[in-house]
């Protein structure tokens, strides 16, 4: 069999979101001036991501057999997104929303930490992937297929930049507080030129998901 021919026959990887945002949503231990106001909602919006992510791949998968016909490059877009999730609160609370979906099974959600303690993952994690890289982890994040931020600061700006320069989809949510929501609409730079795809806003969680169905 030919390399081609292998490649084609192979199935295609499941893809991965990373879901990312504030380390922290509890205002009173939050550092002064990084509150938003809006922490609960952010927590909501977060469950409602996961779990809109894992709620979409039964319905990739549909479309994917629908489409046997297309080459096996065609095809990789329509499967399982599953999560990319560190520990912490927005991503912790994504995990859970995951976990939470009537179609979850186990390996959908995992956790990369910037540490090398395996006990500070989310019980939401099922795979627990320790880095070590501190807070160059957040490169890590930003070679996911896809991201998703809520909120967060600049370590989420990181990420998000990451993903850029990787080409990979961005989403922000445009209601939540932070530093990301006004990137929707825009193009960080000039990277990719004139038709290259803006930073994506989305309002709730499903029409996120599904600005990363391409």
């Amino acid at each position: 069999m030919s390399l081609q021919a292998a490649a084609a026959a192979a199935p295609p990887h499941r893809q991965i979101v990373a879901v990312v945002g504030d380390n922290c949503l509890v205002a009173a231990a939050m550092e002064p001036g990084m509150a938003g106001g809006d922490e609960q909602h952010k927590q909501q919006l977060a469950e409602q991501v996961g779990r809109a992510i894992v709620d979409g791949q039964v319905r990739q998968q549909q479309q994917q057999q629908q489409r046997r016909q297309h080459t096996a490059e065609q095809q990789m877009q329509y499967l399982l997104l599953p999560l990319m999730i560190t520990a912490s609160s927005v991503m912790d609370a994504a995990m859970k929303g995951a976990r939470s979906s009537s179609r979850y099974s186990e390996g959908d959600t995992i956790a990369v930490l910037p540490g090398e303690d395996p006990a500070a993952a989310s019980s939401h994690a099922d795979i627990v992937i320790c880095t070590g890289f501190g807070s160059y982890r957040n490169g890590v994040m930003g070679r996911a297929d896809a991201v998703i931020a809520v909120g967060g600061g600049a370590g989420t700006l990181q990420e998000i930049c990451t993903a850029w320069k990787a080409r990979r989809p961005v989403v922000v949510m445009a209601g939540a507080s932070g530093a990301t929501s006004a990137l929707a609409g825009k193009c960080i730079d000039g990277r990719g030129g004139p038709g290259r795809r803006a930073v994506l806003g989305a309002e709730m969680a499903e029409q996120a998901v599904q600005l990363l169905q391409l």
